[in-house]
């Protein structure tokens, strides 16, 4: 008799006794339809998936990224006009490469590995899962330090000489929420983190408009004494450009849980659309803050952003700057917890640690976020965490990984496809590895430039906090 089954993942383990016996193989569909009934019941929608992949985004950042796109003129705009729709196009293939294997694949804590692992077997899953480990780490550490500069833009003359300590009062805020489960138990956290950082653009763009108009107000920003000189500017030139890169890949590149979001969706097929939702918004976001910024920012003002300064801290301080940097330290407190879930998910599962809610979760999620806090404090400097991540793992994440893997899957799943559409087959293999070879060019830019800018002092990290607190960020 030909057994026909709902797959089970290859994680899972079946009887030999299921082979040949009819009853029970009747058994273990019945029990199969009810556990998949019941879990499409508990999962994301549409719109759920939307909110909680919008929070994920980092809208703060996303400020930073405009600011240093806006100052270093026609050539940081078209970095940026390069790397968002590569994302946008690589966060669909994730997406196309979770539909072709979910089906083995259902009850799978780490989708993303379990697509390397179709794709590239053991190794492609074991290289997927460590970078996985290492970005939601270093994401999240750089989480602790935008929120704390937010906090100190609310109340600069309050902090001053105290910044340090404000990543801890941070992490102990966001702790109780790193707590709680997986994207589809906690998406009312990303329709708070959407709410609150749409309704900060919105002020901030009134905010730079008014402080346009306004003849007594004068830009707040620490680094605004006379513009660098020629030479100054030609050396930090590409410190700029590959800042860009560690910044936007920050703020946009949500690579290492988007596949855990589709996972939890109700209906993983429509998650493409979902994508160009996500990323609609987000790309008009960046617009409208870029015109904008253009339009109404002194362009010798410009001059003197580093990646360190954003919009907020560029405009006169007033409740049109206070508001959205309290908004947005609310945005980030949700994507502390979002961005941390595939690191708890792979801590939890090498440790044994149940998934119902318990005292050892506590435990290992309180001590991963106290170890990032210490990351934090070591190099409390955002635009230079940020560089230095977006050049060790981010791009193979968000660039190389998806592409290879979908290019493999594509010939293993569906071979078919050349013979109907020669031409789209053609054009996405050529893309995509376009793609794939300009990843390891840009790490190497990245890390050699950010290496040299660091050896050479080109940069504003001096100390770690815990050697000298109120050096470490003058």
């Amino acid at each position: 008799m030909a057994e026909d089954h709902i797959p089970l993942g290859p994680n899972l383990s079946r009887s030999p006794f299921d082979r040949g016996c009819s009853d029970q193989q009747k058994s273990l569909e019945e029990r199969g339809l009810q556990e998949s009934s019941e879990q499409v019941s508990g999962r994301l929608n549409t719109w759920e998936t939307m909110l909680v992949m919008t929070g994920a985004c980092s809208g703060a950042v996303t400020l930073t990224t405009v600011a240093l796109a806006v100052s270093a003129g026609f050539s940081g705009i078209l970095v940026l006009c390069m790397i968002v729709p590569a994302l946008v196009y690589t966060v669909i293939l994730l997406g196309r490469c979770w539909n072709m294997v979910r089906h083995k694949w259902q009850h799978e804590r780490h989708p993303y590995g379990a697509i390397g692992f179709e794709a590239f077997g053991d190794v492609g899953r074991s290289a997927i899962n460590v970078m996985i480990v290492v970005s939601s780490f270093s994401f999240s550490a750089a989480t602790l330090i935008v929120s704390a500069e937010l906090l100190f833009l609310v109340s600069e003359e309050t902090f001053r000489g105290m910044f340090c300590y404000l990543p801890l009062i941070f992490a102990c805020l966001a702790l109780p929420l790193t707590w709680l489960g997986t994207p589809k138990d906690i998406w009312q956290i990303g329709a708070l983190a959407l709410c609150s950082a749409a309704l900060a653009l919105i002020l901030l763009c009134i905010g730079l408009v008014v402080a346009f108009f306004d003849d007594t107000s004068s830009p707040n920003v620490t680094a605004s004494t006379s513009p660098p000189s020629t030479v100054q500017r030609r050396l930090s030139y590409p410190l700029l450009l590959m800042e860009i890169c560690g910044t936007s890949l920050f703020a946009l590149g949500g690579h290492a849980m988007f596949p855990t979001v589709q996972q939890d969706m109700q209906k993983p097929e429509k998650y493409t659309r979902v994508t160009l939702l996500v990323f609609g918004y987000l790309t008009s976001s960046i617009v409208l803050v870029t015109v904008v910024s253009y339009i109404f920012l002194p362009h010798d003002l410009l001059l003197t952003i580093t990646s360190d300064a954003n919009i907020i801290n560029l405009l006169p301080r007033s409740l049109l700057t206070t508001i959205p940097a309290l908004l947005y330290f609310v945005h980030h407190c949700t994507m502390i917890v979002t961005n941390n879930n595939p690191l708890f998910q792979y801590v939890e599962e090498r440790l044994d640690i149940p998934k119902e809610f318990g005292w050892r979760r506590v435990l290992s999620r309180s001590t991963i976020v106290f170890l990032e806090l210490f990351v934090a404090e070591s190099i409390p400097r955002f635009g230079l965490l940020a560089t230095l991540v977006g050049g060790a793992v981010s791009p193979m994440l968000s660039f190389a990984a998806p592409c290879l893997c979908y290019l493999r899957l594509r010939s293993i799943e569906t071979p078919g496809d050349f013979t109907k559409s020669k031409g789209i087959w053609m054009l996405e293999t050529v893309v995509c590895w376009l793609i794939s070879a300009f990843t390891p060019v840009m790490m190497i830019a990245i890390m050699y430039i950010a290496g040299s800018s660091i050896t050479s002092g080109n940069t504003v990290f001096k100390v770690p906090c815990y050697v000298n607190a109120t050096l470490a960020h003058e």
